[in-house]
């Protein structure tokens, strides 16, 4: 693969467009939350496209490297991947969902499998010395060739079989999802009759160590090449480890497949029933015309060679689990970190193609964004001026509270002093059982000669001089006065 050209590049919109090491924010209506996986050609990201309400759904989303999207012919091969997947209904089989362009390139839409690889769970043998359980390597085995079939036999417009050839059937593109369910993805390479593209002369399509020995030949390829690819899965699956090591000599591995029959399972794995070694040496036979005819027929012979039966969904389920659980915990928490971010700004208008994705650490640690967010500003000031409202009208409370203590205080004292000045001076005309007035009578003005005389309904007859108290008068307020005493007539 030639090297990378992280020098930006500007879009028809005028925008200049990520390079590889940088990660679009959003692609058409889907914004990209995670990178997933990073292949040759694309990287995978985790999307997800909201709708109406608080409907989301999380998707896979497949775009071209940078530095390829300008090379002709790359746009209308993701295209064509799209067009051959899209015909293929099967639940073993990753469902696209769209594809469409952006000015950073066509992309391609996948439903979304939580889990990890067939080659995840390999190099886990691999590295542990612990080989995959016979059980659960065969059912993934057998889902994975189910898909394949589906494929094989997908139709044209006119009813007729497409001839389609997937061309890359490795550990890489078998999915094990949480549900115990292993799924068959990238059509990237496949060949099919109704394609319109075509391969260039001298130019070999697929992983070094999964061609079958007609394709390194430059012979024509039909489904019987796939047959090899998956048994070499088949191989490396029970074996826990590759069949032509990586890291060597490319050349020499295509021509050690393309003339030497593969050494047999049974010389790794000594336990291994002679009928299921005979099974899956069937399938990597030099000679196609001895392989098995189709996907189906060498999955119905893995279940029939094999002396256990084949573990069930859930069984995978808990088996991918233990391997790759704790990896796919910490993508969740990436994702809900990366959600949080983008709570933030969900009032925003969605931002223009080409704004860039917050950066993320070689550790996969999410760095919070540098772009000043200011719908979450503005929140932060509005809820400021909240505060300082409710701060206000609670000192405002407070004030009124005092002052109404303080004149209720000052009247009560002022009556209290009227009251002893009546009692200790009374007028020689008043009985002594006459009531007192009330403190409010004490600092209202004396009536009118016409007015009857202010005091109680029971009164005597005789005139009441309201003399005012020995203070100053009381201040005039809306404030209700205290509360007359108890030898008051007004109780």
């Amino acid at each position: 693969m030639t090297a990378c050209d992280h020098s930006r590049e500007v879009a028809s919109n005028g925008e200049p467009v990520a390079r590889d090491a940088e990660s679009p924010r959003r692609v058409g209506p889907y914004e990209l939350l995670l990178r997933i996986a990073n292949g040759g050609m694309a990287s995978v990201f985790l999307a997800r496209k909201r709708g109406a309400g608080d409907f989301e759904r999380n998707v896979a989303l497949k775009l071209t490297h940078a530095h390829l999207r300008d090379q002709a012919g790359w746009a209308a091969e993701l295209i064509e991947e799209a067009k051959l997947a899209a015909r293929i209904r099967h639940p073993n089989v990753v469902q696209v969902l769209d594809v469409e362009d952006d000015p950073h390139g066509v992309f391609l839409v996948m439903e979304y499998v939580e889990g990890d690889t067939l080659s995840a769970l390999v190099k886990h043998s691999m590295k542990t010395g612990v080989r995959l359980p016979r059980d659960v390597a065969l059912r993934i085995l057998v889902d994975a060739l189910q898909g394949l079939h589906a494929a094989h036999e997908v139709r044209d417009d006119n009813g007729r079989n497409a001839g389609l050839v997937h061309r890359d059937f490795t550990p890489q593109n078998i999915l094990v999802g949480l549900d115990g369910v292993a799924r068959l993805t990238d059509f990237g390479v496949a060949k099919a009759e109704t394609r319109t593209s075509y391969t260039a002369t001298g130019t070999l399509k697929g992983k070094t160590g999964y061609m079958a020995p007609e394709q390194v030949r430059g012979q024509g390829v039909d489904r019987r090449a796939d047959i090899w690819a998956a048994g070499v899965v088949a191989w490396e699956a029970l074996a826990g480890r590759r069949l032509y090591p990586p890291g060597g000599d490319p050349i020499a591995t295509l021509v050690q497949a393309a003339t030497k029959a593969p050494e047999r399972l049974s010389s790794v794995v000594p336990d291994i029933p002679p009928a299921l070694d005979d099974t899956v040496a069937g399938a990597l036979s030099l000679d196609r015309d001895r392989r098995f005819p189709t996907a189906e027929a060498f999955a119905q012979a893995l279940v029939a060679s094999c002396d256990c039966e084949l573990a069930d969904a859930a069984i995978v389920a808990d088996h991918v689990e233990m391997i790759s659980g704790a990896r796919l915990r910490e993508r969740r928490e990436e994702l809900a970190l990366q959600r949080d971010l983008r709570a933030l700004s969900v009032s925003e208008p969605p931002p223009p193609h080409g704004t860039l994705l917050d950066s993320v650490a070689p550790s996969g640690v999410v760095v919070v964004p540098k772009r000043k967010n200011r719908s979450f500003l503005a929140l932060l000031a509005i809820a400021a001026l909240a505060t300082l409202f409710i701060l206000l009208k609670r000192d405002r409370r407070s004030t009124a509270t005092s002052a109404s203590t303080a004149t209720t205080s000052t009247s009560t004292s002022t009556s209290t002093a009227t009251s002893t000045s009546a009692s200790t001076s009374p007028s020689p005309s008043t009985s002594a059982s006459t009531p007192l007035p009330s403190a409010s009578t004490m600092v209202d003005v004396t009536p009118a000669p016409s007015s009857k005389p202010l005091g109680h309904k029971h009164h005597t007859g005789a005139a009441v001089t309201t003399k005012p108290p020995s203070t100053s008068t009381a201040p005039t307020s809306t404030t209700p006065v205290a509360k007359p005493l108890a030898s008051s007539p007004y109780e």
